[in-house]
C-alpha cells in the first residue's frame, strides 16, 4: 500500500485513513480528515490555514533544514547547422575573418545601386523625403512658441 497526499493539507494519508472525491470532471481528491474536506468543499483556500502544507511553504516556516542553494544546471552550448548548410561550412564562415575585400564591397554596392534603379520608377505615388522635410518646415514654424 502507498501513502497518499491530501488535496488541501498536503499531508500525508497513511493507508486506511482518509477518504476519497471523484468530482464530475472524473479529477480524484483525497483527503486525510473530514474537516480537510469541508473546507475544500467550501472552496475554502488552503493558503489561509495556518496547518496546510501550503501556507507553511508561502510563509517560509521550517525552511531551516535547507540552506544551501542548489546549483542549476549550466547550458551547454550546442553548434546546430544552419539551413542549406551543413556544420562544417558554418564553422568555416565564422571562424573566417569578417572584414570584406574592396571587390567584394563594389560588387555589393553594384547590386544595391541596381535594385534602387529598378524601383525608382514604381514609387511615383509617394512623396520623396526632401519634399516632405520641405512641408514639414513651412508648415511647422516655431515663431512665438519659444524653444523646444
Amino acid at each position: 500500500m502507498k501513502a497518499e497526499v491530501c488535496s488541501f493539507s498536503g499531508l500525508v494519508i497513511h493507508p486506511g485513513h482518509g477518504m476519497r472525491i471523484v468530482d464530475r470532471d472524473g479529477r480524484v481528491y483525497n483527503f486525510r480528515t473530514a474537516k480537510e474536506k469541508r473546507y475544500f468543499l467550501q472552496k475554502q483556500k488552503a493558503a489561509k490555514f495556518c496547518w496546510t502544507q501550503v501556507y507553511r511553504k508561502l510563509h517560509k516556516k521550517g525552511m531551516a533544514k535547507r540552506t544551501t542553494r542548489r546549483r542549476g544546471r549550466r547550458v551547454q552550448k550546442v553548434q546546430k547547422s544552419i539551413y542549406g548548410m551543413d556544420l562544417n561550412t558554418a564553422k568555416r564562415r565564422r571562424a573566417a575573418p569578417t572584414r570584406r575585400t574592396n571587390a567584394e564591397k563594389a560588387t555589393a554596392l553594384k547590386t544595391v545601386k541596381a535594385r534602387r534603379q529598378n524601383t525608382k520608377g514604381k514609387g511615383k505615388g509617394r512623396i520623396q523625403y526632401s519634399k516632405l522635410t520641405q512641408l514639414n518646415s513651412k508648415n511647422f514654424s516655431t515663431k512665438g512658441r519659444g524653444a523646444y
